[in-house]
């Protein structure tokens, strides 16, 4: 594994963190981290962002879906594929969201980290096809999204230098996989008209009724392929430290799914509405117990 460095915390830029407990039980060692400061879970320790979004391109992507288990062998590799129905259906969900709360006709969207481009396959009965673009490191993906014959980029959304900008961009389940999430929405930001909107999917595991075992959630697989791990709050902080107001949200309590959107501001105040550090801590603990039920 190529070097580690610390990151300060991407909500409020705070180096003031704390190792999580038991999450190195199903992490064979690695450590996961709360600010202490404002309550946002992340791995501290990470690559940088462009080999983190390689690893996502060569390695994870599969025709597979593999959930962690509950034992992590070398020879068989963690893959993610969004071409089967659970994927396809979390799609849907956010398909239907976002058109239920914005207005689509004659919109033009960017979905970044387009993966093998269902969503935007999705779309195209709400959207015209030619106001569709997808943003995607995989090469493999990007032939697929060719072949679906989408306009698209190869590359990360922090890549994007040409002159049209979106009235929307889609973010479904990827930020929680980028290499810095603050830059991250700092480059989703640059490419939206003003007063254009941000669409963020994600899963909704933090201080939430408890959705999954932990060792179906935590894997062996390097810490910062997947480095954040968001509430509500911190979605919302990140947001807001980004230029973003958040205008709707799905009930993500009892949902697995966190939906998120969120309108670019020109000028904007930043309220920050922070987690209790030791709120998370106990939810762990709590987490890890419940979990020995399913061992």
């Amino acid at each position: 594994m190529n070097k580690l460095t610390k990151n300060p915390c991407d909500v409020c830029s705070s180096e003031n963190v704390k190792n999580l407990p038991h999450v190195e039980i199903y992490t064979g060692g690695q450590k996961l981290h709360v600010c202490k400061n404002c309550g946002f879970v992340f791995a501290f320790l990470r690559r940088n962002k462009n080999e983190i979004a390689k690893d996502w391109s060569d390695k994870l992507f599969s025709k597979n879906f593999d959930a962690p288990e509950k034992t992590f062998s070398k020879k068989k590799r963690h893959t993610y594929s969004a071409s089967i129905p659970a994927v396809i259906a979390r799609l849907t969900y956010v398909v239907e969201f976002i058109s239920s709360n914005i207005e689509l006709k004659n919109k033009t969207l960017c979905d970044v980290g387009a993966g093998q481009g269902q969503f935007l396959n999705l779309l195209k009965d709400k959207v015209k096809k030619e106001n569709l673009f997808g943003i995607e490191p995989s090469k493999a993906n990007i032939s697929l999204i060719k072949a679906l014959r989408f306009n698209c980029l190869h590359g990360l959304v922090e890549d994007y230098n040409k002159k049209k900008k979106f009235d929307i961009v889609t973010v479904n389940w990827t930020i929680e996989n980028s290499g810095s999430a603050k830059s991250f929405l700092n480059s989703c930001n640059k490419i939206l008209n003003n007063n254009g909107y941000i669409c963020i999917a994600t899963g909704s595991r933090i201080l939430v009724p408890f959705k999954k075992p932990m060792n179906y959630y935590f894997n062996k697989s390097a810490m910062d392929i997947h480095p954040f791990h968001f509430s509500f709050n911190s979605i919302k902080n990140l947001l807001a430290t980004t230029g973003f107001k958040t205008t709707h949200y799905n009930r993500f309590i009892d949902t697995d799914y966190l939906c998120i959107i969120a309108r670019k501001q020109n000028k904007f105040k930043v309220n920050i509405q922070k987690d209790d550090y030791k709120d998370v801590i106990s939810f762990f603990k709590r987490w890890h117990k419940e979990t020995q039920y399913y061992l």
